[in-house]
């Protein structure tokens, strides 16, 4: 369970865009990775493994988020709100769910980067 921890930490540390959420994320390639130790080889593997069984619920995630997004944006089709208000909601609810498929890009390029210096 530690390495989950430290996985996770190191996905959150590695995002390296600012969202429209007003904050600045941490960027990950101030870390040299050249400068880490080389890990043990059989260590290496272990986390490969690991690290790779962890990707499919994230994709897992991103069902849940298109199904909610389906069901958000169908309540506010037949909503008797303004149609303008009704546009623009519906735009922004599209617009997180881009933002939200653009961090699990930045997630694989992490995990890629991770294996990479994995191996």
């Amino acid at each position: 369970m530690k390495f989950l921890s430290k996985f996770f930490l190191f996905l959150t540390l590695s995002i390296k865009s600012t969202y429209s959420f007003g904050f600045d994320l941490i960027n990950i390639n101030a870390i040299e990775f050249l400068s880490l130790p080389k890990i043990h080889p059989e260590c290496a593997v272990s986390l490969v493994k690991a690290s790779t069984a962890i990707l499919p619920e994230f994709d897992s995630i991103g069902h849940h988020v298109l199904h909610a997004n389906q069901v958000l944006i169908n309540k506010l089709l037949e909503s008797n709100i303004d149609p303008i208000l009704k546009k623009k909601l519906i735009l922004q609810v599209i617009d997180l769910t881009k933002q939200g498929d653009e961090m699990g890009g930045k997630i694989l390029q992490d995990y890629y980067n991770f294996i990479d210096y994995l191996l």
